[in-house]
């Protein structure tokens, strides 16, 4: 009976240190961006024509392949609904910011960096992160953190109280572009 108490107790630890992390759908509607739930609520969309309102990517390549999927056949799936109900409106690439993760935040990050030429740009690219007080600067920007503190105030203020992570990524060829993003724990 131990044996089988102390199995269990094992599988439920493993599965709970899995880290995964959930990225928001946003779409692109008369110069405002949504989210898929107040699409499919303002527009009324039930059954086969509800968009996805996020999706949940794991800590394996193979999730991150199945989430690049996922956004390319919601896109299309966007773009009907567009064409059907006579409508400007395209699903975004979006960045970091709004997702949120459940587990361990390096492993958090590095799902999140692997989500490019999906629900992210193929040109998203890391300068560093933040979480609670550890500072990870993305190789080759190492000698940034200066010009990240004159730059960005989120980096330069950041206190570190709590589980968010904050992310300073790029979407620019060059890299000279910082967008702030600051992803929570799930609720």
């Amino acid at each position: 009976m131990k044996a089988v108490i102390l199995m269990a107790s094992l599988m439920s630890t493993s599965l709970m240190a899995k880290t995964i992390v959930k990225v928001p759908f946003t779409v692109e509607f008369k110069g405002k961006t949504y989210t898929a739930r107040e699409i499919n609520k303002n527009l009324k969309l039930q059954g086969e024509d509800k968009l996805l309102e996020e999706i949940t990517v794991e800590d394996t390549l193979s999730s991150n392949r199945e989430a690049n999927k996922i956004y390319w056949a919601q896109s299309e799936k966007v773009d009907q609904i567009a064409q059907k109900l006579n409508l400007d409106m395209y699903l975004e690439l979006g960045n970091p910011d709004g997702s949120c993760y459940i587990g361990k935040a390096a492993e958090a990050v590095g799902i999140l960096s692997g989500l490019t030429d999906g629900p992210f740009s193929d040109q998203m690219g890391l300068w560093g992160w933040k979480y609670k007080k550890e500072v990870h600067l993305e190789e080759g920007y190492e000698e940034s953190e200066q010009h990240l503190m004159e730059r960005n105030k989120a980096w330069k203020n950041w206190k570190g109280n709590d589980e968010s992570i904050l992310i300073i990524t790029h979407v620019s060829d060059d890299g000279d572009d910082m967008i702030t993003n600051v992803v929570n724990v799930c609720k």
